[in-house]
């Protein structure tokens, strides 16, 4: 039997992550609310369970299928958010993580550093969470790194194929939110699988590694960006005052800092295939172009 990867969450980092991994001969098995939408995963041999992460204990059957199924994976990784302040997975699957000795990773997020309007955080710089959010993180880091061969990526934006401007600027729905300084760290998808099958073929325990491609930039920016190149106009501006946000996307606008990695390429040895958010968008729009002929 070759080497085997259970993922918590199939979603749009989990299954990508999965696909390029299975390439390089992997055995896949992970975790959906819905199993029914990774069918075409499981005609391909990926072994798929249920998992509705809520705060209802697992049923029985399906909490001894997935420890069973993690028990005999060389790769764990959890890429599901916190569910009302807490880590899901952490909270429903504690002692039998704590018991696993393989490589675990967990996907965390950016907001567990402070708020810095000049100079670059990097791994090395102590967290610091100004918001609830941010302190569930990295409490939630905490938990994973209790384990023997855990590592930790802090996430910032992710875009990709299908997870882009694009859609929302051509059915109107972009917005353009001007907050005066504001910064938001950004990295491709494809980097971001790249950076997670380096780190767990060339495990160190312990280790933090920001996903963010070093180049920081306005949200306004990528929109115009993405509107030149639909050659379409970009949405007029609104005030960050203005903005009709969920509470959640607010919380995004209440921080600002400039992210880079100090392991990716100096540890890692990997160059971004998409350095920044646009040769990132090119790529995106070239390959929805293409799909669409």
């Amino acid at each position: 039997m070759g080497k085997q990867i259970f993922i918590f969450g199939l979603g749009y980092i989990g299954d990508a992550f999965a696909a390029m991994m299975a390439k390089a001969g992997y055995e896949i098995a992970g975790t959906v609310r819905t199993p029914q939408k990774l069918s075409h995963r499981a005609a391909e041999g990926w072994k798929i369970y249920p998992y509705q992460h809520t705060e209802q204990p697992v049923p029985q059957g399906e909490y001894d299928a997935i420890c069973a199924a993690v028990g005999r994976a060389d790769i764990v990784l959890s890429t599901i958010a916190l569910k009302g302040g807490r880590d899901p997975v952490m909270a429903d699957f504690q002692d039998m993580l704590l018991a696993y000795t393989g490589w675990a990773g967990y996907l965390s997020v950016t907001p567990v550093y402070a708020s810095q309007s000049d100079g670059w955080l990097d791994e090395h710089t102590p967290p610091a969470p100004l918001t609830d959010r941010g302190r569930a993180r990295l409490a939630a880091e905490q938990a994973w790194l209790r384990l023997p061969q855990a590592e930790i990526f802090r996430l910032g934006g992710i875009y990709g194929p299908h997870r882009n401007p694009f859609a929302a600027l051509k059915e109107g729905t972009a917005q353009i939110i001007e907050k005066p300084g504001q910064l938001f760290n950004r990295m491709h998808q494809h980097d971001m699988c790249r950076v997670l099958a380096s780190a767990c073929t060339s495990p160190r325990a312990g280790r933090i590694i920001n996903l963010v491609d070093g180049v920081p930039a306005a949200q306004g920016d990528m929109i115009r960006y993405a509107a030149a190149l639909l050659g379409i106009t970009p949405p007029k501006p609104v005030a960050f005052e203005d903005a009709k946000l969920s509470e959640m996307g607010k919380s995004f606008y209440q921080t600002s800092r400039s992210i880079r990695s100090v392991i990716i390429r100096p540890e890692l040895g990997l160059e971004l295939a998409y350095p920044d958010y646009r040769c990132g968008l090119d790529a995106c729009i070239k390959a929805e172009t293409d799909g669409h002929k």
